[in-house]
């Protein structure tokens, strides 16, 4: 079910740690395989990433496999998930026989519960991120216009940029995951920021694909960051201490 599991580090493993262990420990590669529903597990919050490219034929989100007692029952039986359409080509969404088409950056909040989802669309790709949910709420497609916006930074410091808070109270309930869109660049000299800020104890696994950059991290306002593209970020949170990004 799982193409790789993912374990915590101890900080005493980091202190002689190689560049090639590094990205063996925290980079996800061959996260989009043509006709394939890719899932990475995470140790972390029981962090679930995956990718899905559809090429010709639909790709089915898989059931589970593992543990036993769980075997063939539906994957967000007990989960929820966020899902993002990552590439340039619109792509479809079929939960329990609803469909929702996501444009590129689009955004589908599917609730616990959900028995059969279906990803269609030639060329589509999809990212998707998955954490253990308490209750189901409404699955919901979501834009930059559904989010409620918030200016941050400044073109002095680089960092002039919108926050739009797309999966979040207020805006679409969910159990634990949370996501926004950060959108900057909009002066010639604000960028995104790419460093890692954070101890290594609390890096995570990230992931890597032709055209996506993922990096995870553990911070201390409790999210799951997740960002796309150099004009635009999303942001997903997870139920504890716990960050991704990725960048296209």
């Amino acid at each position: 079910m799982y193409d790789r599991t993912y374990y915590a580090t101890h900080p005493d493993m980091m202190e002689v740690v190689s560049n090639e262990e590094l990205r063996d420990r925290y980079l996800i590669q061959g996260l989009f395989r043509d006709g394939e529903c890719v899932l990475n597990y995470t140790h972390a919050d029981r962090f679930v990433i995956g990718g899905v490219a559809v090429a010709g034929a639909d790709v089915a989100l898989p059931a589970q496999e593992e543990p036993a007692s769980a075997k063939g029952h539906p994957f967000l039986e007990r989960r929820e998930m966020a899902v993002v359409n990552v590439g340039s080509v619109e792509g479809v969404v079929t939960v329990d026989g609803e469909s929702f088409t996501l444009g590129n950056k689009d955004c589908l909040y599917v609730t616990m519960g959900a028995t059969d989802v279906v990803f269609s669309g030639e060329g589509a790709r999809f990212y998707l991120a998955s954490c253990p949910a308490h209750q189901g709420f409404k699955t919901r497609k979501l834009g930059i216009s559904d989010a409620n916006a918030l200016e941050r930074g400044s073109l002095e410091e680089s960092n002039e940029r919108t926050i739009f808070q797309l999966v979040i109270p207020g805006v679409c309930d969910s159990g634990s995951v949370q996501a926004w869109g950060q959108a900057s660049g909009r002066a010639p000299r604000s960028r995104l920021h790419r460093a890692m800020r954070y101890p290594p104890h609390r890096y995570m696994p990230s992931a890597r694909s032709p055209n996506l950059r993922l990096e995870k991290w553990k911070n201390a306002s409790s999210t799951w960051p997740l960002w796309l593209s150099r004009a635009l970020r999303l942001t997903v949170r997870g139920p504890s201490n716990s960050a991704s990004r990725v960048r296209l």
